[in-house]
């Protein structure tokens, strides 16, 4: 039986491995990038490291968020969030 996915961690994935919290190593079958994740060409050509992790990755989140997501959410979204959003 097929174990569900934990976390992922995006800052430790490299080429079409991704690692997950529990420090995993999967090879990924349907990476969409050619140069896959953190590839040095592409981290270099940002300078912000969510940039970096989210525009280069293009990661669904929704499925397979990355284990900082509430961070992500709580220090980056809330603090631009419509008056009353909780």
């Amino acid at each position: 039986m097929a174990q569900a996915l934990n976390f992922i961690n995006l800052k430790q994935s490299k080429g079409n491995f991704f690692k997950d919290t529990d420090g995993n190593v999967l090879l990924d079958l349907n990476c969409p990038l050619p140069l896959g994740y953190n590839h040095d060409a592409l981290i270099n050509a940002r300078d912000s490291p969510i940039y970096d992790r989210f525009l280069q990755g293009r990661m669904d989140v929704s499925s397979v968020p990355p284990m900082d997501y509430f961070e992500i959410l709580a220090n980056d979204v809330m603090p631009v969030a419509p008056a009353g959003l909780t």
